[in-house]
Formats: structure tokens, sequence, C-alpha cells
């Protein structure tokens, strides 16, 4: 028995296992419960979770023991079969009532996996109820529950009722405050430990180096490796050593600090391949893509193997340099040297990198040839689909993650609430948020935002409100969110109202705060509130940019204070194209057409391109005038600066030419042009036409209607 028990043990691939198996059958020993668990557990190990449950089917429910049952959740757990772990510790329940501490760890891995907050509570009542609350291991797994699904709370509650405190236990309960976006926290927790004497260990060392790394607290992450070089005696083997001088290498360039970061690199004994992708990605963190792209070159001429994560940060530097060409290559010699055996989990990257390039078709490829399709490429798929306008499909690609069995988490709703905000689908966004509340789910404050952004987007300000008002805590990002939703629906008063909130709160506001704040404003046409917000942006001290600077001249230009919208442009230290065209809307909008006209001629002057929105700008301007010539000299300078107009130049011309009694010209032009008119193109000639009396045209254009009814 001993024998089978160690070879079982010893198995690393499906033949190798089957070979035993096939032992076992003849030898009748199949049939005993430790054999069978034991198969169990090997076969879910070399990734055959299907014939586990072969083996485990032949002795449910009845012939089954506690130990069978906990291996094969177990196995579920661990396969990241969530869902099916949990099913079968519920049939459990049912035929094999006697629970044993075993089966409760992978129930709580599986309750995490699905972010399930209310089934992990259940088990949680059923540990205490089973006599299990004091046993350590069980205490340890109900923390990292709690604070894998963000119940911070209540994993403290745990933490400070566990009768032994080790090592694993502080390690999760500042990885949980870390993994939440608390870092300072994290590494409060981290301070106590040391002042309890507690033995950490390397892996709660480079926890806590990547906490500062996240912080840019480069001071507390020299103390850090204070620590390690403390510890460096301690350390039995080159390879511990190896994963501490990288982890260094890696948060010395997260924290800015390139040269530490190098020094380590060339001290480095034996460089790895990981030692060489630290040094890659610290030059992507720099912004220094070709630098990192030449390592690459370098490391291979040093025959290092390279692995999933090299692959990662090289596309992703070719991603940043625009160089589609590159990346295709960097895909082929993927394939060609097959550089890991994992190598599906480059696929998220690859789709990444062609979804910069909007080519969709090489995403779609990409994926759909991956063998094992994770919820990172799930991800990737769907949030390229949302971010290049495809945002039905992006609905699509997620009804197809649910059917195949897969769950989404933050990442993935961030992408499908924001694709379902832009096409208004007020229904599939209320379904997902369904699923949200159905499963359990705990959301984070990104989620959150995302559904108030999604129900302001699709009209129903009432819901968004809804959730923003039942948050607890609410920061920034949040307020802003909601503001927005105001003002994107013309609920400017309720949006100013949100605004006084936050000053009497006295939260610190940012640039997207006044932004939103200002164009409510310039909505209501209040210059009042529009000058106290102005001095409020310029009290905080907020550093303005251009959006902000064109919001602020629009506002005072819309509520009839045309000397401040030109005394906020000529403060600006520097002028781009947005600012330019915001001062020639407004003189055009208050009909300065003389003052629109040489101010675009200074624009033009100052080097600056005119770009789609100043000609749009000048065109209206020019309509609003009756002044055809000019008009006609700025729609044909735009070819001179490589701009194709577009529908709504095209509009202003029209408008411009058949009010002024050209109607013959605005027709050829409507002809003439590239792009198919619209109906509010045909409705503004016709109107031309009623106006100067041109039945002829008119007649015309029902004739073309009828030879091709869809124009």
């Amino acid at each position: 028995m001993r024998l089978y028990t160690a070879l079982l043990k010893c198995c690393s691939t499906r033949r190798s296992l089957l070979q035993i198996h096939g032992h076992l059958i003849l030898t009748g020993l199949h049939k005993d419960l430790l054999h069978a668990t034991m198969l169990i557990e090997s076969y879910a190990n070399v990734g055959c979770i299907s014939a586990s449950r072969h083996i485990f089917d032949a002795f449910f429910p009845m012939l089954a023991d506690s130990f069978m049952w906990s291996t094969m959740i177990k196995c579920y757990a661990t396969s990241n079969l969530f869902q099916e772990s949990i099913s079968l510790f519920h049939a459990m329940q049912y035929h094999h009532p006697q629970l044993t501490s075993f089966v409760f760890s992978p129930v709580l891995k599986a309750c995490s996996g699905l972010h399930n907050v209310t089934m992990g509570k259940k088990v949680h009542g059923l540990i205490v109820k089973s006599g299990f609350e004091y046993d350590v291991v069980l205490a340890t797994s109900l923390l990292q529950m709690y604070a894998n699904v963000g119940c911070l709370d209540d994993a403290c509650s745990v933490f400070d009722e566990m009768p032994v405190k080790d090592v694993v236990s502080w390690s999760s309960l500042m990885s949980g405050y870390m993994q939440c976006g608390d870092i300072d926290m994290g590494l409060e927790i981290f301070s106590i430990m040391a002042l309890e004497k507690v033995d950490i260990d390397i892996v709660v060392l480079m926890k806590v180096a990547e906490a500062c790394a996240c912080l840019g607290a480069l001071n507390q992450l020299k103390s850090v490796h204070g620590c390690f070089i403390k510890r460096w005696t301690d350390i039995d083997t080159n390879t511990d050593r190896r994963k501490m001088d990288n982890c260094l290498i890696l948060m010395y360039s997260k924290c800015g600090d390139f040269l530490v970061a190098e020094k380590l690199f060339y001290r480095a004994s034996g460089k790895d391949v990981v030692s060489w992708t630290c040094m890659i990605s610290g030059f992507n963190q720099r912004s220094c893509y070709r630098e990192a792209l030449e390592t690459f070159i370098q490391m291979q001429g040093y025959g290092i193997k390279l692995n999933a994560v090299t692959m990662m940060n090289v596309l992703h530097s070719c991603t940043r340099m625009g160089y589609l060409r590159e990346g295709q290559s960097i895909h082929c010699f993927m394939i060609k040297r097959c550089v890991d055996s994992d190598m599906d989990c480059v696929a998220p990257a690859l789709v990444n990198m062609y979804g910069s390039f909007n080519e969709l078709k090489l995403c779609q490829n990409v994926f759909e040839t991956a063998k094992e399709k994770t919820i990172l490429s799930w991800n990737s798929l769907i949030a390229t689909y949302a971010q290049n306008c495809s945002s039905r499909k992006a609905l699509e690609v997620f009804v197809m993650m649910r059917t195949e069995g897969f769950f989404p988490d933050s990442f993935t709703l961030s992408s499908t609430l924001p694709a379902c905000g832009h096409i208004g689908d007020l229904c599939a966004g209320a379904q997902i948020h369904g699923y949200i509340i159905r499963a359990g789910f705990h959301p984070s404050d990104f989620v959150r935002n995302s559904l108030i952004d999604m129900y302001s987007k699709c009209g129903s300000t009432d819901k968004a409100y809804k959730i923003f008002a039942e948050l607890e805590s609410k920061d920034i990002v949040t307020w802003n969110v909601m503001i927005s939703g105001y003002v994107q629906n013309g609920k400017s008063e309720e949006a100013i109202a949100l605004y006084y909130q936050i000053h009497r709160q006295c939260l610190k506001e940012d640039h997207v705060t006044f932004l939103t704040a200002i164009q409510a404003c310039s909505h209501l046409g209040s210059l009042t509130k529009g000058r106290w917000i102005h001095h409020k942006i310029i009290m905080s001290g907020e550093a303005t940019n251009t959006y902000l600077d064109s919001a602020l001249i629009n506002m005072y230009a819309k509520c009839g204070d045309l000397g401040m919208a030109q005394r906020v442009f000529n403060n600006l230290q520097e002028k781009n194209v947005v600012s330019w065209s915001s001062i020639i809307a407004a003189y055009g909008g208050h009909g300065q057409i003389e003052d629109a006209v040489l101010l675009f001629s200074q624009m033009v002057k100052s080097g600056t391109r005119p770009n789609e929105i100043t000609f749009m700008s000048i065109l209206s301007a020019c309509s609003h005038a009756g002044l055809v010539k000019e008009g006609l000299q700025y729609y044909d300078l735009m070819r001179e600066f490589q701009i194709v107009p577009q529908l709504q130049h095209s509009a202003c011309i029209v408008d411009l030419l058949s009010r002024s009694g050209y109607v013959d010209r605005a027709f050829d032009l409507i002809k003439s042009m590239q792009i198919e008119p619209n109906a509010s193109l045909w409705r503004t000639l016709l109107n031309g036409c009623y106006i100067h009396q041109r039945l002829d045209t008119a007649e015309a254009i029902q004739k073309r209607f009828l030879k091709n009814p869809k124009l």
C-alpha cells in the first residue's frame, strides 16, 4: 500500500498516472477508499479533473467517506472550478452531514474566488456551529476569504479572535488591506508585526517591498532593503537570494530610483530570466520603450530562456512605440520558439497590443486560437471591443463568457458597464447590476462608479443617484462621476448642488470636479456661480490644464462676459489648438465675426495648426453672419491643412448658401460630397428652397429620393 502511495505522489504526467491506475485495477486496490482518494487528487494535479470526478462518482454518494468528499471539493477549488466546489459541498451536507475541519478551507477558497460574501458567511456560521472556530488553519482561511472579498472589518474580527497568530495570519491580514488599496494600513500592520517580534519571512518582506513601490515610498523601501540584508545569512539557497535581488530590482524601478535598480542588476551573481524581465519592465515604467526592446535583444544574446512575463513586457513596449510590424514579429517568434509551456497567458497581452492598433479581427483570432481561455483573456477581448467603439460586440463577448461558465470579476464589469452606457442599453446594464446583487459580489469602488456612470449615460439619473447615496464612503472620483452624470443629462442645478456638498464637506476637489462644475454653470448661464467656482480653482492651487481653461473661456462667453473670456485666454502660458478654438467660438457666438477671423489668422501665424473643431467654430460664425465668400474660403482652406470636411462642416456651408439664396450651389455641394448626406442636411437645403421659393430644386430633390429611397 505504501508503495502505491509513494508512486502516486511522484506522478507528474497523465501517462505515468494511467500506468499506476492500471496496476491498481489489476490488484483490486482501486476499490480501496484511500487509494481512490489519492487517485482523485493525482488526476486533478495533472489537469484531468474530469477523471477525478469519474473516480469519485464510483463511490458517490454513500460509499465516499469525509476524506474523499473533502479531497474532491479541494480539487475543484484548486482547479478554479469554484461553483462546482460549492455545489459538491452542498451535496456533502445532504449525504454526509458529519463535516470535518478539512472540508471548509477549499470551500472558503471557492467563496473567495466567486466573491460570494453571502455563502462565505454561511460557511463561517457552519464552522462555528461545528466547533472549529478556534482551529488556526480554518481561522486563517476565513481571514483570507474576508480579506480577498474586501470585507476587512470581518477579517479583523476573525484575526482578533484567533488564539494563536502566526506569520501566515499576520501576512494574510496585511495582504488584504494592500489588495483593497489601503497600503498605508498594510504597512502599519507590518510595523506592528515587527514590534510583536513576529518571525518575518522573505515572502512578507517581498510583499512589503511591493507595497512601498506602489506608494513610491523610497525611504521605506530602503528600510525593507536593510531587512533583506540582515536576513541574507539566514537564506540557504541561491534561488532565494535571486528572488530577493529580483524583487528589489523591480521595486526600486517602480519607486523611480532606476540607478539603484541597475546597480543591483549588474551586481547580481546569477542573472536569470526574472532578473532580465525586471529590467525590461523597469525601462517600460520609465517610458524608455526603445531601451526595453534593446535589453530584450541583449538578453537573447546570453541565451536566457524567455518566459511569458518577458514576452508580455516586450509586447507592451511594441504597443507603446506604435510598432505593429515588430509586435507581429514577436508574435511569430513566440509561436516558432514555443517560449513557454503556458503561453496562453500571453494571449491577453497580444489582444491588448492588436487592439491598440484597432486590429479587431487579429484580436479575435488570437483569442479563439488560445488553447485555454482564462478570465484575463476574456477581459482583454471585452475591454478591446469596448475601447474601440464596438460596445455591442463587447456585450456579445460578455454573454459568451457567461455561457461558457466564467464568472466576471471587477475588471470584466468595469468594461461591460461602460459599454452599456456608450450605446444607452439600460436593459443590459440593469441585468448586469442584478447579477452583481444576486451573486453577492462585493464590487470595488471602480465598479460602483461604473454603475453610476452607466445609469447616467442611459438617462436614468435617479437610479444613479440612488447608488451614489447608498455608498457609505465616497471618494472624489465618485462625486465627479455623479456630477458629470447630471451635467450630461441637462440637470445642471443638481450638479451644482452636489458641488456645494463637496465644498461643505471640505473634500479636496480635482480638475475633473472643477471642469464638470464649470460646464454646469455654462449650461445654466449663471455668471455668478461660474465666477465663484473660478475663484475656488485659483484658491485651490490646482494646476489648470487645456480642458479646464477652455471650459472657463466657454463658460464666460456663454454667460455674456466676453471680456473675461478674453482675459482667461490672454493669461494662458501656452495656447494650443483647443484654447484657440474656444476663443474663436466665443467671438463667433457673440456675432463679432471680424474678431473671430482675426483670431484665426493670429492662430495660424503663431504656428498652431487648426483642427476640425477650429474650422467648425469659424464656419459657424460665418454662417450666422451670412458671410458667404469668407465661409467658402475657410471651407476650401480645410484641404490645405489636410482636413477632410465632415458632415457638420458641410452642413454649415449648405445652411449659409441656401439661406443666402445660393440654393443651386448648395445642391451641387451636397451632390459632390464624398460622405453620404444625412436627413438633417437635406432638411437644411429644403428650408432654403422654401425661403427663396425654389420649387424646381425641391422637385429635383424629391426625384432623387424616389430613385433612391435609402437617402
